[in-house]
């Protein structure tokens, strides 16, 4: 059987066809995990004085995460994100929008990569490959989680600028390679991944040009240089708390024996930011790909480069093996896996010359399957409580499963099913930080829901954890309030504001309860205090 063809337009439109129709239900998602405090609570996003700040800060410098080990320098995402909030407010609906259009574009991207990286007159196979990228079910993090769009973002502005660099050398024409610096600067601003870009266009001149054009390399390497350079300078550190170690290179090894199996058996999906669990399948797995791509990049140039793509894309990404909690996401295999795409459409084009119905069929199964496990993916990404309720079932011992599932059970109303989940929480605590955060909470809800001793009580326990906590002093002082305790409540707000002298609720609530109570010249003592800590902030 003689391969069918397919034209350029015919192709474009069934990949961004699928790409679209695969990942449709994203459009019913919901804010999930950081897209809250980074979106929904991020008042850097509502108004233009924030826009030179975001060049002299970290990606959660303007959130309530801002106490977080903050190495992530993403301006432009930052300015996707304003521009975004600009238009769509705290609608998810169309962060979910531009993140499938983008994908399908990025899917298109791939099949015109394909189309020049591989010499082939056979204009089914680059199809094939870009349909096989499309509705890949590796990506849903990428796609389903408005979070995770970074990641496409990132892709476009670096597919964009390879393929402008292509077309430079092949024409020579300066304003090219300037759109292509100028993509690549982009791509910079966006992700940290893109400091690899240099390397891949090394390589592709060396292994499939043959020929190196040093000048423009170059300028791209300086252009890197300077952004990795100014990076380091505006946070004050250059890869936050990753410390190298065995431990470290143990999990570095994991990590990409995972991301090997991901790329053929994406099933089952992580659930990040947890790391994925080793195993003997997992390993036996990626050997088998290692073999295959060792193969195949000594049969074809164009899969050697294929691979190389693979594994310095996905470099980056890897150093996070060596943060204080290794983080493994499945987002970053959605670069990685478009310059894999060559290599996958090199072997679609060897079975399509010696076995054409065979490989067709091959395809349009797994296609469908793989379409089908996209789609059941994608419904982990429609709220928070469908996501942590996966976390828990996968983790059962992770706090962190229930600490989001009762956050999201607080911003739904049901307070009963949040105090609940934050008593699961605290009782699969493990640090301080955890229980002081489970107990702070509790004791607020308690509070909220009428229930003051009990709320009293966990504040008192974790007084004991840490006996200065302001908060937690706040906390014991509203519930006397509630309760009518005035004295006691003073004496909490007193130790409260001892204990930090900057809270402004302490302050003000002493301002509020002595004016309550008669008391007219300490009401305006602390009234004045609370004016002072309210116009610093």
């Amino acid at each position: 059987m003689k391969p069918p063809r397919i034209t350029r337009n015919q192709a474009v439109f069934i990949i961004v066809f699928l790409a679209g129709a695969v990942f449709a239900n994203s459009l019913l998602g919901e804010f999930v995990y950081d897209d809250t405090p980074g979106i929904v609570n991020n008042v850097a996003l509502r108004s233009l004085k924030f826009l030179p700040k975001f060049f002299t800060g970290g990606l959660w410098s303007f959130t309530e995460l801002r106490a977080k080990d903050d190495f992530l320098y993403r301006p432009l995402s930052l300015i996707f994100g304003f521009i975004s909030y600009q238009v769509w407010g705290a609608n998810p609906f169309g962060y979910h929008l531009v993140g499938l259009l983008l994908h399908a574009l990025n899917s298109a991207l791939v099949f015109f990569l394909i189309r020049r990286v591989l010499v082939t007159e056979d204009s089914l196979s680059p199809f094939l490959a870009a349909v096989l990228f499309a509705v890949h079910p590796v990506h849903t993090e990428a796609v389903s989680w408005i979070g995770g769009g970074v990641d496409l973002l990132l892709t476009f502005f670096f597919l964009s600028s390879f393929l402008c660099y292509l077309s430079y050398v092949e024409s020579q024409r300066p304003r090219i390679l300037a759109l292509s610096l100028l993509l690549f600067m982009f791509s910079l601003l966006t992700k940290e991944v893109a400091i690899v870009f240099p390397l891949v266009i090394l390589a592709c001149d060396v292994i499939i040009r043959r020929r190196v054009n040093p000048a423009p390399i170059a300028v791209f390497g300086v252009m890197g240089a300077v952004y990795f350079v100014a990076r380091g300078m505006i946070l004050g550190k250059t890869l936050g708390t990753l410390r190298f170690s065995l431990d470290g290179a143990g999990h570095v090894a994991l990590f990409i024996a995972e991301a090997l199996k991901l790329t053929i058996l994406p099933w089952p999906l992580g659930v990040y930011p947890m790391p994925p669990r080793s195993g003997l399948f997992v390993i036996v797995v990626a050997v088998i790909m290692l073999g295959v791509f060792l193969v195949l990049s000594v049969k074809s140039r164009a899969c050697l480069f294929s691979s190389f793509w693979f594994f310095v894309t996905l470099g980056p990404p890897l150093l996070l093996a060596f943060h204080s909690r290794p983080i493994f996401a499945e987002r970053f295999l959605y670069l990685p896996t478009a310059g894999l795409a060559i290599l996958l459409a090199f072997a679609l084009s060897v079975l399509l010359r010696k076995k054409a119905g065979l490989a067709l069929a091959a395809v349009v199964a797994v296609t469908m399957v793989f379409g089908a496990a996209t789609v059941f993916a994608g419904a982990t990404w429609r709220n928070d409580g469908v996501f942590y309720g996966r976390m828990i079932k996968r983790f059962p011992s992770f706090a962190g499963g229930y600490f989001g599932l009762a956050m999201y059970y607080e911003r739904k109303g049901a307070i009963d099913q949040s105090i609940a989940a934050y008593l699961n929480a605290l009782d699969r605590s493990v640090t301080v930080e955890d229980k002081l955060s489970a107990y702070d909470n509790l004791g607020r809800l308690c509070g909220i829901s009428g229930d003051y001793d009990r709320s009293i009580e966990f504040y008192k326990q974790a007084l004991l954890l840490e006996p200065f906590n302001s908060g937690s002093l706040v906390g014991l002082g509203n519930n006397y309030w509630a309760k009518k305790d005035y004295q006691s409540a003073l004496r909490y707000y007193e130790e409260a504001l001892a204990a930090d002298s900057e809270n402004y609720v302490a302050a003000h609530n002493l301002a509020l309860l002595h004016d309550q109570i008669g008391n007219r010249d300490k009401a305006a003592f602390y009234s004045a205090i609370a004016s002072r800590l309210k116009k610093a902030d």
